[in-house]
């Protein structure tokens, strides 16, 4: 396992390619989500003791989330039950709810695949563990496509309750949008030039993480909510992103929140509050200075 994993760590279409083996062994019963049957309830083996988790620790996100193992033993927390995480074992993750990925045993390698959605967006992220040298991301992705809003909106109708009938159309949607993945790493990789490249997969995250944003406008998201969705460090990502667009990621966040909130006032008759719902601010007075500060007029003094 670990000559396995060390053969993977730098290639792309590998990582990928395990994945889709995964996906192709994959049961029910590796399944580890929310659900109303007994085989959801109890999915996967229960881990007992401590684990040593990611550095994020337990944590949670506005989005939904699929994790599958590509190779190796870990564990991952779900809901605050442990279980052992062994390929092809698959974890869907709804929004807001805390999870968390270890090592079951401080000597054991593992790889997961993390798959974070955002309507037709996608990024994906290897995330690896060595015992001499602890986490690291060895390779990443980002694809946008209709399959992938597809996907994400079927795992966001199941995350929630899922069901026995709605397993295999996901697994289905999984394995086509990993495939688009290999063709896409595939044909990088043939170019021979995979630093000329790295311009356009950067412009692809960053296009990723402006849909992110545009999606979750109501919600009380931070820098580090969307660096870990991108599986990068806060400081990386928010100079790849001003080197993209010319401007930080919370001026961004506030100018599309202030943008938002300005149509709304004048298209809509919803109130001050509502509004300030709606574009992620849970004080009415808080969102009303943010307003004013970035418009130079009040919310009230706006009339449709």
């Amino acid at each position: 396992m670990f000559a396995a994993l060390r053969s993977h760590s730098g290639q792309d279409t590998d990582w990928l390619r395990m994945a889709l083996a995964a996906l192709t062994a994959f049961e029910p019963s590796d399944l580890i989500c929310r659900g109303g049957e007994d085989w959801a309830a109890s999915a996967g083996e229960h881990a007992a003791g401590a684990t040593h988790p990611r550095r994020y620790g337990p944590h949670a996100h506005p989005f939904a989330e699929v994790c599958l193992s590509l190779a190796g033993r870990a564990v991952f927390s779900f809901e605050q039950q442990r279980y052992h995480f062994n390929t092809p074992a698959l974890a869907i993750v709804p929004p807001h709810v805390a999870h968390c990925e270890g090592y079951r045993r401080r000597n054991q390698p593992y790889a997961l695949l993390w798959l974070s959605f955002s309507g037709p967006a996608l990024m994906a992220v290897v995330s690896a563990y060595q015992p001499k040298t602890g986490w690291s991301f060895p390779q990443r992705w980002t694809l946008r496509s209709r399959s992938v809003h597809q996907l994400s909106d079927r795992i966001m109708a199941a995350s929630d309750e899922m069901s026995l009938d709605q397993i295999e159309p996901i697994r289905t949607d999984l394995i086509v949008t990993l495939a688009q993945l290999y063709d896409h790493a595939f044909h990088g990789r043939r170019s021979n030039a995979p630093d000329s490249e790295r311009p356009q997969r950067h412009a692809t995250l960053i296009k990723n993480v402006q849909t992110f944003i545009e999606n979750h406008l109501d919600e009380p998201l931070s820098l580090q909510d969307i660096a870990r969705l991108a599986r990068m460090s806060p400081n990386y990502l928010n100079r790849l992103f001003s080197t993209h667009t010319g401007e930080p990621i919370h001026k961004h966040l506030t100018r599309r929140r202030m943008e938002k909130a300005m149509r709304l006032r004048i298209d809509t008759n919803l109130l001050v509050k509502q509004i300030a719902l709606m574009v992620g601010y849970d004080d009415p007075l808080y969102f009303s200075r943010a307003f004013f500060k970035y418009h130079g007029r009040w919310p009230s003094d706006i009339r449709r």
